[in-house]
């Protein structure tokens, strides 16, 4: 249901007047599926709300272990994967620096 609202123009970026995103709403029901489309979809899954609390704080008050769980994990691949992001461009900055790229190359 929610992958067809997305398709046909909700905006999964939308916060209510507290602050809540859909991932609010999906840590609140313990909803984990809604939070990995969401994820998937490049929608916000870590924002706080006016309160300050993130989808995780709010799981956490409702007791949804399995859904605590999977968000560390979505945070913990996110830093892996913005590391190895990093470190190719460094790698390939310094390439560069070795040997750059004249006109005639291009």
């Amino acid at each position: 249901m929610v992958r067809i609202l997305i398709e046909n123009g909700a905006r999964a970026c939308l916060r209510t007047d507290n602050g809540w995103t859909p991932a609010h709403f999906a840590a609140e029901s313990g909803k984990l599926a809604v939070l990995r489309l969401l994820h998937s979809l490049h929608a916000p899954v870590d924002k706080e709300d006016s309160s300050g609390d993130k989808p995780v704080r709010i799981a956490e008050i409702y007791g949804h272990e399995d859904f605590l769980n999977n968000t560390i994990g979505y945070r913990h691949a996110s830093i892996i994967i913005l590391t190895y992001i990093q470190n190719r461009i460094n790698h390939f900055q310094k390439e560069r620096k070795k040997n750059p790229v004249t006109l005639a190359e291009i």
